[in-house]
């Protein structure tokens, strides 16, 4: 069912336009900003189109408006993405070949599933693509039901992946929202895949391999710790019988009791990377095989070839052109104290890479967190932009009982921080209200190159999220 989005995702408040150095940059007001500042990472708005929206959309009562400017100009404004007079979860975002944003999720009840795809820019909402699903729920589930992931089908459509409700138990599902925004009935049942071969809590990583068949990561169950899972389905949805499906504790990764991201990437030889965490805690990262069974070769000295561990959490995944392979997530906490942002890079044979993180491979970010006890930073996201730079996104605590900010920080190829991303290499912002962590970051390029970080609040229940401009290609 098709319903016109009322109201739009993030936009920040500056917007910087030709960074060459004949180009000035204009702030809010209209005042010109010197080409050095230009140069630096900010927060992006187009007024114009921000208040035509607002006048549009008048009927809808901005959650988190707020309007923030400092010493550099940067600043965000937070629009809900809004259905109808339904809020809404988004926990997904990529960017399209033609350079639209899509985000994915469900109503503020999860009774509902989303996709909404955005105009290139940000600079309004694709009416022509908009996926609610209808109120019945999908067939075999009886309630709660929410997307956690999405990749592009190459075609117009999304294979969009989640969980719900059977009676009391989760169960994973896969889909594929076709090209005219509707569920595609020649995929499993009338466009869903819930039996995917062996017991799925849920789905939280989905990517494709080249021959278009889709791999999955999840776990075994949900709100209680469960074994990993990775399957493959045919690009029909139907239980791919000639891949191995892995569903043992050989990995070690075992998913905490939550819906916690968990990190899946394809790479050109069509192996499968997942990342996620151990109850040690332990960052995981395992291979296989392009058709199942863990790939030997990677990490094959270390105690279980096949699998990398180091201490932490591992939440996102993703390759390089050449074949390594950078994981994100957080460090261990000693004892009560805080725990960073940890990003590491594996060579493609599985061992840390010593061009990375001054020799160690391994890059721990403070985002200004301190000794502070409980305080946290996750990456539950990451991605590798086209200048090489690395981006990662994820909740910041920065005490117990606190609500979480949304976080991002980017890195050089080398693992050093970004000084032109707010002089430190990382921002943080604090929407209100209960709003909880970005789940997904994306690169937008076109003329106005764009980091888009999306979430949404606990709270409202509306999408948020923080849109960054800068020097993302130079």
């Amino acid at each position: 069912m098709r319903k016109q989005l009322l109201s739009m995702l993030a936009l920040g408040v500056l917007q910087v336009g030709d960074c060459g150095a004949s180009a000035l940059a204009k702030d809010y007001d209209g005042n010109n900003i010197s080409s050095a500042r230009s140069q630096q990472y900010v927060l992006r708005s187009d007024a114009s189109s921000l208040r035509t929206l607002l006048a549009q959309s008048s009927s809808v009562q901005p959650w988190g408006l707020n309007l923030r400017k400092g010493n550099t100009g940067s600043g965000t404004i937070s629009i809900p993405l809004v259905v109808a007079s339904t809020a809404t979860i988004i926990r997904a975002v990529v960017t399209n070949s033609d350079q639209t944003v899509t985000v994915a999720g469900a109503t503020s009840s999860e009774a509902q599933l989303l996709v909404a795809r955005l105009l290139p820019n940000l600079s309004g909402l694709d009416d022509s693509y908009t996926f609610i699903q209808d109120s019945n729920p999908i067939t075999g589930l009886t309630g709660l039901q929410s997307l956690t992931c999405l990749v592009s089908d190459q075609a117009g459509g999304y294979y969009v992946g989640g969980y719900g409700l059977s009676g009391p138990t989760y169960v994973g599902i896969v889909a594929h929202v076709g090209s005219s925004a509707m569920f595609d009935s020649s995929f499993g049942t009338n466009g869903v895949q819930r039996t995917l071969g062996t017991t799925v809590g849920y789905v939280a990583g989905i990517a494709l391999q080249s021959t278009g068949k889709i791999v999955y990561a999840g776990a075994t169950t949900v709100m209680v710790s469960g074994d990993l899972v990775v399957g493959r389905l045919t690009n029909t949805g139907a239980v791919d019988a000639t891949f191995t499906i892995y569903n043992t504790t050989t990995t070690g990764i075992t998913i905490s009791a939550s819906t916690v991201p968990l990190g899946i990437a394809v790479d050109s030889q069509d192996r499968i990377l997942v990342v996620g965490s151990s109850v040690t805690p332990n960052m995981v990262v395992a291979r296989f095989n392009p058709n199942g069974g863990l790939d030997t070769t990677f990490n094959a000295a270390g105690t279980t070839p096949g699998i990398f561990t180091t201490s932490g959490s591992g939440y996102a995944v993703t390759v390089a052109s050449d074949g390594s392979i950078i994981a994100a997530g957080m460090t261990a906490p000693v004892m009560a104290g805080p725990a960073y942002y940890k990003v590491i890079k594996l060579t493609p044979q599985g061992v840390l890479d010593p061009t990375f993180g001054n020799g160690t491979g391994i890059v721990t970010l403070d985002p200004g967190l301190g000794a502070v006890p409980g305080a946290t930073a996750s990456a539950y996201s990451v991605m590798i932009l086209p200048n090489g730079n690395i981006a990662a996104s994820g909740p910041v605590v920065t005490a117990t009982g606190v609500q979480a900010d949304f976080g991002t920080l980017m890195l050089t190829s080398t693992g050093l921080p970004v000084t032109q991303f707010f002089g430190t290499g990382y921002y943080t912002y604090n929407f209100g209200g209960n709003a909880t962590p970005p789940y997904g970051i994306t690169y937008q390029g076109g003329l106005d190159p764009s980091l888009v970080a999306v979430g949404y609040s606990n709270g409202g229940r509306v999408g948020l999220g923080l849109v960054f401009t800068g020097p993302l290609t130079s």
